[in-house]
């Protein structure tokens, strides 16, 4: 491991040495990781490696058990991995730090690593050194004369420009022992050792260059004059100068003041010559002559460079030389240097530009309508104020200077401004950056007043370069919108609401203490740009403002240095900016007090009034975006069908409290709401005639939280479902939902339906046994309501299984039944089956529409048999008898039993009076009645009995008739 001691360090360390060390006071050690990879023909062990330049260097020998890999390319170069640890004290290398580092013993091109922290969680940097040359490739140079002789010279060698990857690259011609003259190109090598071609020209741009054949001391220039490459052969076509001395008139050409300074260099066919003149500080144009020496005959000369006094107010914009007039006329433009800060706190003058003003920055200048892009500044460090950005050659006129690059560290400061540069006729600059009480001029920064301000053409030039322009950049104001949660005192940036909500607004702006400040001193210093804080807010059109809600503060106060209106035909709020700029003086001893930050607070209330047909949220911008996404709302119909007696107690208001709204996602409930908790106020509405009413439930969300964090068109909204939970009337309803919007949910009336079973049993005589299905009963059902006292009666038989009323009509009822989409009235017949003694009436409705109920009795009413009433002939038992439910199936039934009597003789005989006992038995023969007492007495009897029968069988027929 290497100990990382330079030279000045270890001289320290050998004085220190000298004295008793009582003490160490030595920093904890750490470890400095190098990694290099070198390309190179020569052996790595010859190298050495150099961090940092000059006294402060350290230098390390690679050594053998550094080598880590070596691998040979093509040509003998050679890929060295070297790897050593330097010793260090902590702290002496930091991350993000950039060092510069240098390959000693090849020829070779220093760069920069910057330090990183690598995975063995050391300190370290990662090096890639190349030798030069270490690929080149030759080039034949043939030379001819322009009149087709042979060139005749003795050079060794010679130089001329190429273009090699679109640059100017001066190249050295050398002549070879075969007489030949050549020059090498040098091949790069890429990261991984590979060769790099390079783009040469074609060999047009050496036409009109100068080059010098001298030998032998002999002076022999010549000019290109025709050439070309052929491969890897450049030919040249040479004209052989003639030397002159010439005077020429030199005209500076600009009406500006011209602070000249003596010594000029001239150019002449690439020959460079210098010449001393004694011009006069004056206004241009300006005029002197100049005697040129030994310059090629008939080639334009110009002015190469100007003096150094000069090339800082001026460059040369264009030259002309005019060959019949030996005059060559040079436009001058003006140089404008520009500094540029921060407003900081506790800075005196003195030093704004020298230890305050910033590096890192670049700027742009346009046309006067900022437009057209005329050029960009360039860096300079002069003067001793460090980095300094240089505008070159700009002619009289207007001019439009923006900030193109900022620093990081300055990417919340206000970079946007565009500043006016105009340059007078005669030199002088102004930089306007702002307008406020006639201060509207950058400060050309400088110590002394006098040569700034005195009109003279000196402080013309010096104003904006020598003395440059610094620039205060303010901060940004520090934007926020959000809408305003009264309700849970919150400030939210999404919001989810209906049509016809109200919104609350509220837009925040910092105002930084630098926002108006101007650092003033005497009549000349003016530093400091007003930043302007007015905005406007233009709402969507989807939102209407409410009148009179708008308000405007500063710190929670009311304030005069801002205003605020809404503009109605632009349907935006206009915030103006009416503050004044601090003006706060400041000299070389008194430092700069910065006031306090502030905040503008800017609210409005406004009503959303609809979302468009694609329904789609509300945006509004500044500096933060807040949202408003639809609110789902529902409608729900409930409709009622049949039931009117159960419904008339029916209150919508309390039955909503039997509704409520699930929430779905993903195919998964994810919420459950009482609807009277979403209740839309005032959305009941209910028919006059009916039961029916309608509700609307609102504010319930589109989207769950993470799906309003995504992109609109990327979100899944919510699916909502409207169920009415089970109460007291379900189970005489069937619900049939419609879920189409508005969503409908039906309640059918279940007219429930009953069946009736009648046991149809004989008893027979012994000669009929066999024969039941000879007879037909004909049975009467009667339907009775309790309420109205309605009576029907139906008839059926095995033979006619229809219910038939007395008029010959079928008994029908009316049922609501869903059909395509609809509820509608439907017709419903019972009906009668007979099978095995056994009568089966099924579907007969148990109540009517209104849900009144029906009473049910059956009886059999006759008995024919080949179509004769045979009624008499049988005793019936259980006709009477009501009918029963069965608790296992819920059917009613009753049995009638049917008993035959014994038949009837028509004419019966006597009964024969027995024998009296003892007497022998005698044929019985009826005698006259006796027509005494007696007789008369037992005829009177028998009249009385036939009486009473006659009257009783009157009787029995009146009651029939009556039941019939």
């Amino acid at each position: 491991m290497r100990r990382r001691l330079s030279a000045i360090v270890l001289a320290f360390v050998m004085c220190i040495s000298m004295v008793p060390a009582y003490k160490s006071f030595a920093a904890e050690n750490a470890t400095f990781e190098v990694e290099a990879t070198i390309f190179t023909k020569a052996e790595a062990t010859d190298l050495r490696i150099q961090e940092g330049s000059g006294w402060f260097a350290d230098v390390y020998e690679i050594e053998e058990s550094d080598i880590k890999s070596v691998e040979t390319l093509t040509d003998g170069i050679k890929k060295y991995k070297v790897a050593f640890d330097v010793e260090c004290e902590d702290g002496d290398y930091r991350e993000g730090e950039s060092i510069r580092f240098s390959l000693i013993g090849v020829k070779s091109d220093a760069i920069k690593a910057t330090v990183a922290r690598n995975e063995s969680g050391n300190l370290g940097v990662k090096l890639i050194f190349k030798e030069k040359n270490l690929l080149t490739k030759q080039h034949k140079v043939n030379l001819a004369s322009d009149n087709g002789s042979t060139i005749q010279t003795d050079a060794t060698q010679f130089s001329f420009t190429i273009k090699v990857n679109g640059v100017d690259t001066a190249v050295y011609v050398a002549k070879q022992n075969n007489g030949e003259y050549i020059f090498r190109e040098s091949i790069d090598i890429d990261d991984n050792g590979n060769p790099v071609g390079n783009n040469l020209g074609d060999g047009n741009e050496l036409v009109g260059q100068i080059i010098n054949l001298g030998g032998n001391g002999a002076n022999s220039e010549y000019k290109i004059v025709k050439a070309s490459r052929n491969e890897d052969d450049y030919n040249l076509t040479l004209k052989k100068i003639e030397l002159e001395n010439r005077k020429v008139k030199v005209v500076l050409d600009t009406e500006m003041g011209l602070a000249v300074g003596p010594d000029f260099k001239f150019e002449c066919a690439g020959k460079v010559i210098d010449k001393t003149v004694n011009p006069t500080e004056k206004y241009g144009p300006h005029e002197f002559d100049v005697l040129l020496e030994n310059i090629p005959k008939g080639e334009d000369a110009k002015v190469s460079k100007l003096p150094d006094s000069m090339e800082y107010f001026y460059k040369i914009v264009d030259q002309q030389y005019d060959r019949d007039k030996d005059e060559l006329r040079v436009k001058l433009g003006r140089n404008i240097a520009i500094i540029i800060s921060d407003a900081k706190d506790g800075v005196k003058y003195d030093n704004f530009a020298i230890a305050h003003h910033e590096s890192g920055f670049s700027f742009k200048i346009f046309d006067v309508k900022g437009e057209k892009l005329l050029g960009e500044s360039e860096n300079a460090n002069v003067l001793g104020v460090g980095n300094v950005n240089f505008f070159y050659g700009l002619l009289p006129g207007d001019y439009i200077v923006r900030i193109d690059k900022v620093p990081n560290k300055f990417k919340d400061f206000d970079t946007s401004r565009d500043y006016k540069l105009r340059i007078a006729k005669d030199g002088k600059p102004t930089m306007e950056i702002f307008q406020e009480q006639g201060y509207a001029y950058a400060n050309p920064y400088g110590g002394i007043d006098k040569p700034r301000f005195d009109d003279s053409i000196r402080a013309k030039m010096h104003s904006g370069t020598k003395t440059p322009f610094l620039l205060l950049i303010n901060k940004k104001s520090q934007d926020k919108k959000v809408i305003v949660d009264n309700e849970n005192n919150a400030e939210l940036y999404q919001t989810q609401k209906n049509i016809g909500d109200e919104v609350e607004y509220k837009i925040t702006r910092s105002i930084s203490p630098d926002h108006n400040f101007v650092f003033r001193y005497d009549k000349y210093v003016n530093v400091g740009a007003k930043t302007d804080l007015s905005f406007e807010d233009a709402l969507d059109k989807r939102l209407e403002y409410i009148d009179g809600s708008l308000y405007i503060k500063v710190d929670g106060k009311p304030s005069d240095e801002f205003e605020a209106e809404f503009d109605k035909n632009a349907n935006k709020i206009v915030v103006r900016d009416k503050s004044k700029p601090d003006l706060v003086k400041f000299d070389f001893n008194t430092a700069t007090k910065l006031p306090a930050n502030k905040t503008l607070e800017v609210g409005f209330r406004a009503k959303v009034k609809n979302f468009g047909k694609e329904n789609q949220s509300i945006y509004n911008s500044f500096g933060t975006t807040t949202e408003i996404a639809l609110n789902i709302e529902l409608k729900c119909n409930k409709k009622w069908y049949g039931g009117n007696e159960l419904l008339k107690n029916l209150e919508p208001e309390k039955f909503i409290e039997n509704f409520e709204v699930e929430g779905y996602f993903g195919g998964n409930k994810i919420a459950t709401y009482n609807v009277k908790d979403y209740l839309k106020p005032g959305s009941i509405a209910q028919k006059e005639s009916s039961k029916d009413f309608s509700f609307i439930v609102h504010k319930l969300p589109k989207y769950t939280e993470s799906e309003l964090k995504k992109p609109e068109e990327q979100r899944t909204p919510i699916e909502y479902r409207i169920v009415e939970k089970a109460n007291i009337l379900s189970s005489k309803f069937e619900k049939i939902v419609h879920n189409s919007n508005p969503l409908t949910i039906n309640n059918v009336f279940k007219r429930e339906k009953i069946d009736i079973n009648i046991i149809k049993k004989w008893e027979l005589l012994e000669d009929e046994k066999g024969k039941a299905d000879s007879y037909t009963p004909v049975f009467t059902l009667t339907q009775s309501n309790g309420k109205n006292q309605e009576v029907k009666q139906y008839t059926f038989s095995k033979e006619k299984t229809e219910l038939v009323d007395g008029n010959g009509e079928i008994f029908k009822y009316e049922i609501f039944e869903e059909f395509d989409g609809k509820i509608q009235k439907a017709e419903k017949t019972p009906s009668v089956s007979y099978e095995d003694g056994c009568y089966k009436i099924k579907d007969l409705p148990k109540t009517d529409l209104n849900g009144e109920e029906y009473f049910y009795e059956v009886k059999e009413e006759k008995i024919l048999k080949n179509g004769k009433n045979v009624t008499d002939d049988f005793a019936v038992t259980g006709n009477k008898e009501k009918l029963a439910v069965d608790t296992a199936t819920g059917e009613y039934s009753k049995t009638i039993i049917n008993k035959q009597k014994p038949p009837i003789p028509e004419n019966p005989p006597e009964p024969n009076t027995p024998p009296e006992p003892g007497k022998p038995h005698e044929e019985y023969n009826p005698k006259s009645p006796d027509t005494g007492d007696m007789g008369y007495r037992g005829i009177l009897l028998f009249t009385m009995c036939v009486s009473v029968m006659t009257y009783s069988l009157y009787k029995v027929r009146s009651s029939k008739k009556i039941i019939e």
